[in-house]
């Protein structure tokens, strides 16, 4: 399984970051209040249940998914959040080059990654599983990211 990341593809923010870096140096505060502010963007990601991504709301639970969700008092509830496992074991990481958030689920065994990309699931893999992608950011964390570094330099 492939450990999901969250790129930032938007060249001005990546522009900004390296010129900060070359006048700077060591940016590890800045990463770590980085890493936080992806940290809050996936937290949003399970409280909307995806709805603030681009991509949109995701897909409903099965409702074979309710029924046994319903049967051990977790129904309703929150999509991906049956014992809040996946969402408490997200967690910010970051150095003096890189902000990162990522999951202690095992990803070899693919439990984060099988609910963030879907697939193939269940015995036998007889079940296909939709994405719901938490591991994404949406144009206003873009923003907050760029306002994250203008605050750096401002200090």
């Amino acid at each position: 399984m492939v450990t999901p990341t969250i790129e930032i593809q938007d060249k001005a923010i990546q522009d900004y970051l390296k010129q900060v870096q070359r006048k700077l140096g060591d940016l590890t505060p800045l990463m770590k209040t980085i890493s936080e502010t992806i940290h809050t963007a996936v937290q949003r990601n399970f409280q909307t249940e995806g709805a603030r991504l681009p991509g949109g709301k995701w897909q409903d639970l099965a409702d074979a998914t309710k029924k046994e969700r319903s049967k051990i008092g977790k129904w309703p509830g929150s999509i991906l959040q049956v014992n809040r496992n996946l969402l408490g074991g997200i967690s910010p990481d970051y150095d003096s080059t890189t902000a990162a958030v990522g999951s202690n689920m095992p990803f070899k065994k693919g439990y984060a990654a099988i609910h963030h990309f879907g697939g193939k699931a269940g015995r036998g893999k007889g079940f296909t599983m939709p994405a719901r992608p938490f591991f994404e950011l949406a144009n206003e964390d873009l923003e907050d990211i760029q306002q994250d570094a203008v605050d750096y330099l401002e200090k």
